[in-house]
């Protein structure tokens, strides 16, 4: 019976699956098969979508999203902190107009870590 090949040493090599947005765990298991160290980090945690978990979402729905991120050459890589504001709180924001507006409008926004700390988020987060 052909089945699953496993690993010499890692066997089916499982991944807890966290949030892209929060970290945490999201209660699934990623099974990636054949370690190759190349293809993929050995760590315990693997991000598998972009999609936010139950808790990120319920969250995301009150209001503007403004997110932690470092920029890596595959785009913004969220550092775990997040905040979700209202629309009075983004528009008081000392923000370039421009961007104030692609804010408003996609409801959604990358900030990297020195930006996040000018604008206060870090003391208002989680």
């Amino acid at each position: 019976m052909r089945g699953i090949q496993l690993h010499p040493t890692l066997g089916v090599n499982p991944k807890l699956c966290v949030c892209f947005y929060c970290g945490k765990e999201t209660g699934e298991i990623a099974l990636l098969g054949r370690y190759n160290p190349k293809e993929v980090q050995d760590t315990r945690f693997i991000v598998t979508n972009k999609h936010p978990c139950a808790w990120c979402k319920d969250n995301m729905v009150k209001g503007i999203v403004c997110i932690e991120a470092n920029e890596t050459l595959t785009g913004p890589q969220p550092t775990g902190a997040y905040a979700v504001l209202k629309v009075e709180a983004v528009e008081r924001m000392p923000l370039d107009p421009a961007m104030k507006n692609k804010l408003l409008h996609k409801r959604l926004g990358y900030f990297e870590p020195k930006v996040w700390t000018m604008l206060g988020l870090r003391e208002a987060v989680l």
